[in-house]
């Protein structure tokens, strides 16, 4: 990203949200879901994650994200319900400011799972608020819902199975100002993935990591990345990597990449209020 431009209030602190935006798939109790519709974790512990990769690609304003694993079930039968969460920026209304016509559309979309080649339908969804922390919590522009993504999987005595989870999320941030304001400013975007929520599966670890985030679209457009976290493995003119052995989920960190979408952002707004003036 290329510029430097001055921030509001909501921006700076929209940096420090902590937040995660994107989530790996967990185990939770069925019986639970079915007497109170709460979402409450569960060990599998005869279920674990061989391998994990994660692939993320990164646009202007958006990720889109897949996520294969590869499990070994060394039990029994077992029908496992699945969750997976996202945490979205709700639609503009009467409280926040970000009210131009690009964020009306739901922030996830194409959410899908697939056991195998067999896709698996979400059975239901979830959405709970997210109270941010000091010292976001004046800030209502960044409040979040966490939407939940529910499933059930089977595990055959002895299978070894793979799961694939696809979707395209819209990286935290807002826009202020109305679209002909020469004042209207850009936030960055972040993209986080928190891997803890898969330690519900065999002893909390996963046998092999690999990460690979797709940064080339911000690499050819010379996009500045503002901050990216862990410190990747290599980087090749914009594809990054990480990969890991052995990784304990419960002290994975969050990967975490904040980037100015300001120059691609500017451009396609300016080239809507063209459009509309010409028309």
């Amino acid at each position: 990203m290329t510029g430097i431009h001055a921030l509001t209030a909501v921006s700076i602190l929209l940096c420090l949200f902590a937040l995660p935006s994107e989530a790996n798939l967990g185990a939770f109790s069925a019986s639970e879901i079915q007497r109170t519709g709460n979402l409450v974790p569960i060990q599998a512990s005869a279920i674990r994650i061989e391998k994990e990769t994660l692939n993320v690609r990164l646009e202007a304003e958006t990720a889109s994200v897949s996520v294969d694993y590869q499990f070994i079930n060394s039990g029994p039968d077992d029908e496992v319900i699945v969750a997976f969460p996202v945490d979205l920026m709700p639609p503009p209304g009467d409280n926040t400011t970000y009210n131009v016509e690009h964020w009306q559309k739901d922030g996830l979309q194409d959410f899908c799972i697939f056991d195998g080649r067999d896709r698996v339908p979400v059975q239901r969804t979830v959405e709970e608020p997210q109270t941010p922390s000091d010292p976001t919590k004046k800030a209502k522009d960044v409040s979040l819902v966490r939407r939940w993504l529910v499933a059930s999987l089977h595990f055959g005595r002895g299978e070894q199975k793979s799961v694939r989870v696809t979707y395209t999320v819209r990286c935290l941030g807002v826009d202020t100002g109305l679209e002909r304001d020469p004042k209207m400013e850009f936030t960055p975007r972040t993209f986080l993935y928190t891997f803890r929520p898969a330690r519900s599966w065999g002893n909390g670890r996963v046998g092999r990591m690999d990460i690979v985030m797709d940064a080339r679209f911000l690499h050819r457009n010379r996009f500045e990345i503002l901050e990216i976290k862990p410190k990747p493995r290599t980087n090749n003119a914009g594809v990054l990597h990480w990969s890991y052995k052995d990784l304990d989920l419960n002290r994975a960190s969050d990967l975490l990449c904040t980037y100015d979408p300001l120059p691609a952002l500017f451009q396609q707004r300016a080239s809507s209020v063209l459009l509309k003036e010409n028309f």
